[in-house]
């Protein structure tokens, strides 16, 4: 679904301004490669791509390759996570082009040993990248991969900035809603067990049980003798709900002539619940008929 909306976006030309990630390989004039990730303004995907070609060679008089570009709608998601108000005031001050007329690129190291973003090594029988030849570390520790992130069926390397900041939209949501993981994980545009898996697996250094506890389930606020009071209550009112829901089939079978005994053996309910309706339903039944 999403790459039919992605694909849908970059073929359309649109009547105003929109903002377009793009992921690129800049070469310089020395050969050597640098990746980054850059904000674009223009109203097309074709467009955006020639407003960043053109401002490379006239910054540093380089070249690109293997751009990678998306629009980012209401319902694109960092991380996994839906982009809010103050994700789109920082999305607008970095895009280019601005006031300054300043290109802010986000430099993206490359995992170690990486030729390209994308490939670790040339394979010895060829220059053609095959499948099987894509070497991956594997038997990561806990520790390791809560560093790294997921992509391409792979752990990748994880920009630090990027995921401290995810850390911090995370403490933020939390925060502004009392610690409350369901609300937390809607505010944010996840589900519960995705914000638990992150919170457990991606940020084992905060102790999120102890500095952002889980507000008490239920009548936790309450105190203890209100509680049992409230309890008691709520018993009771299933209890008589219950009992009106049975007192006629016993009454008329305890009118009939049929013991407790009987009654239970019939109808399957406890003997003390049968006493307890004969004695409190068995006299209005009396009163009701000497009326009659």
């Amino acid at each position: 679904m999403k790459s039919n909306i992605q694909s849908k976006y970059l073929n359309t030309k649109f009547s105003f301004d929109q903002y377009w990630s793009i992921h690129y390989t800049e070469v310089f004039s020395d050969k050597t490669e640098k990746d980054f990730r850059v904000i674009i303004k223009a109203r097309s995907a074709n467009s955006a791509k020639k407003i960043l070609k053109d401002k490379i060679k006239e910054d540093n008089n380089s070249t690109t390759k293997s751009l990678c570009i998306s629009m980012i709608s209401a319902q694109s998601k960092i991380n996994r996570i839906k982009v809010n108000l103050q994700d789109w005031e920082h999305i607008r001050k970095c895009a280019f082009p601005n006031l300054a007329d300043h290109l802010f690129k986000f430099f993206i190291p490359r995992p170690k040993g990486n030729i390209t973003r994308f490939h670790t090594h040339i394979p010895k029988n060829g220059n053609k990248f095959k499948k099987g030849n894509l070497s991956r570390k594997i038997n990561l520790t806990l520790e390791e991969k809560a560093y790294m992130k997921f992509e391409g069926g792979k752990y990748v390397f994880w920009p630090p900035r990027e995921r401290n900041a995810l850390k911090d939209k995370i403490i933020l949501a939390l925060k502004g809603n009392k610690n409350n993981r369901t609300h937390s994980a809607k505010e944010l545009g996840i589900s519960p067990k995705c914000l638990h898996r992150l919170m457990s697996e991606k940020f084992i250094e905060v102790d999120w049980r102890k500095d952002y506890p889980p507000p008490k389930m239920g009548f936790g606020y309450l105190d203890s003798s209100k509680l049992e009071e409230l309890q008691k209550k709520c018993w009771k009112k299933r209890q008589e709900k219950y009992y009106e829901s049975i007192f006629r089939e016993i009454i008329k079978l305890h009118n009939e002539g049929f013991s407790v005994n009987k009654i239970h053996t019939k109808l399957g309910h406890a003997r003390p619940t049968i006493k307890k309706i004969i004695e409190k339903y068995g006299s209005k039944t009396k009163e009701h008929s000497s009326l009659s």
